[in-house]
């Protein structure tokens, strides 16, 4: 399989001073053996190192890749954020590209972008890399309107680097949850990423949920954390996903008469491989990740929330309804 590569950063090749591992995109491609055409990659710098890291050609900008003619039916697009839908768009008019692998987030400028992946959809096979849905261990989170055997039950999230770029995972895990009417309180907001990407802290809520939404200063630690809480028992992802705990009621055994929630279990998650399975699905033509409608609805609700929490005013409380 022939890919082409657009964006030559830190999440698809690493850098000099460590060895590429599972969370990067070449370690997958090399591991089953894709053919890397070319990358695309503006910086000087970086492309000298891709040159040196992997041996391919790297262009400059769509123009020259025009010029060269290269031949390829799959295309990786981890470029800066706000350059992921442009070049979905110009990939999606190539008869020549049959599959496309996104990096999150996929949001337009103005307006819902719903009907226009509809219509991708219809020639292309369309992967979106929120990595949270191809790990098995994350599946409860996945289907989380599954865990709803009590009500109500508290989400806590706990998160820097971007309500867009890195809150969008937890977003797009629980957006199933709240499928009704609820409301939004924005409480603060900071900027540790970019300027039009707050990392804001929020209180969403309805009769049968509430998430918290704590969004914490990047440049003094990165942070990741879902933590759900029913009404007799626990489960907490922590280490960015990458180890979850499991906890149960049980009758307190220092104070008599009161009840604890017990930590049964402590492990390591398959979120440092779930890369993997997208790679894996794709080389072998299953299409099980793809992008279909309900993905699209889900992709839909998470942008207009976003949008609605980057955009709000804080104190204000909004009332949603989809």
């Amino acid at each position: 399989m022939n890919i082409f590569i657009v964006g030559g950063g830190d999440i698809v090749f690493g850098n000099s001073s460590k060895e590429i591992n599972q969370t990067k995109h070449y370690y997958w491609l090399r591991k089953y053996k894709y053919n890397i055409i070319g990358v695309l990659e503006p910086n000087n710098d970086r492309a000298e190192f891709i040159r040196e890291r992997v041996g391919v050609p790297v262009i400059n900008d769509l123009q020259e890749l025009e010029s060269e003619k290269l031949s390829y039916d799959t295309v990786l697009i981890a470029s800066p954020d706000t350059t992921h839908l442009d070049y979905l768009r110009y990939f999606a008019s190539k008869t020549n590209v049959e599959n496309i692998v996104c990096e999150k987030p996929l949001i337009g400028s103005t307006g819902s972008i719903k009907n226009e992946l509809c219509q991708y959809l219809k020639n292309k096979n369309i992967y979106l890399n929120l990595s949270r849905r191809f790990s098995q261990d994350h599946a409860p989170l996945i289907n989380i309107k599954n865990f709803r055997s009590d009500k109500p039950f508290t989400i806590q999230v706990n998160y820097s680097k971007g309500i867009l770029h890195n809150g969008i995972h937890a977003i797009d895990l629980l957006i199933p949850v709240i499928d009704q009417e609820f409301n939004v309180l924005k409480t603060s907001q900071l900027v540790d990423y970019e300027m039009r990407d707050p990392t804001v802290s929020a209180v969403l809520w309805n009769s049968d949920f509430r998430i918290c939404l704590n969004g914490f200063n990047d440049n003094k630690f990165s942070i990741f954390e879902i933590d759900i809480i029913g009404k007799n028992d626990r489960v907490r992802f922590i280490r960015s996903g990458l180890e979850m705990e499991s906890f149960q009621v049980r009758p307190d055994n220092v104070y008599e008469g009161y009840r604890e929630l017990f930590r049964v279990e402590r492990k390591c998650t398959d979120l440092s491989s779930s890369m993997a399975k997208l790679y894996q699905d794709l080389q072998s033509g299953s299409y099980e990740y793809i992008l279909d409608k309900l993905d699209i609805d889900r992709i839909d609700r998470s942008n207009r929330l976003i949008d609605l929490l980057i955009n709000s005013q804080i104190g204000k409380v909004y009332n949603v309804s989809w």
